[in-house]
């Protein structure tokens, strides 16, 4: 039996209804802390449908470009039609200094823009699935203290460190 219980507010008008989340005993500790992610779950998810979510990539070094493409669909797939949604039909095309591009699939409920070469931006209406996004293409160039060259997620901002000297 859950202990978190979302019921609908008895004097809110019909045309708006409003609902409350609450516990059985909010003395337990364990409950307040479901209580409060629940609670903020929701209101992630009422943000994210309303105005949706968005975070921007800057890749900072020497040659580092990013491209959305299409993925290119092969010969075997095109035989039977897909009933899936959540599919992905386009990918980023990544130059981060490696001998081959970094291709990485996107989910099909995020998408990405790029409005530079070296600035991604990802949208979506789920926060935690961009921000597993944003991590995963983060991933491949960890920003760097010394050089100060990396993938940055939003306005991260890594402290430069000084070359040892003998």
């Amino acid at each position: 039996m859950p202990f978190v219980h979302l019921e609908p507010l008895p004097h809110a008008p019909q045309a708006t209804p409003q609902y409350s989340v609450r516990v059985d005993d909010p003395t337990v500790k364990h409950q307040r802390a479901v209580w409060g992610l629940t609670r903020s779950l929701l209101a992630n998810a009422l943000v994210g449908v309303s105005a949706g979510y968005s975070l921007s990539l800057r890749l900072v070094g020497v040659g580092y470009r990013a491209a959305v493409e299409p993925i290119p669909s092969s010969p075997a797939s095109t035989s039977a039609p897909s009933t899936s949604t959540s599919i992905s039909t386009h990918r980023l095309n990544l130059k981060l200094g490696y001998a081959h591009p970094v291709l990485i699939n996107l989910p099909a409920d995020v998408t990405a823009a790029t409005p530079s070469t070296t600035t991604i931006t990802l949208t979506g209406i789920d926060k935690q699935r961009l921000g597993e996004v944003a991590a995963r293409i983060r991933s491949w160039r960890v920003p760097e203290p010394y050089n100060g060259k990396g993938i940055f997620v939003g306005d991260e901002v890594v402290r430069r460190k000084e070359v040892k000297k003998k």
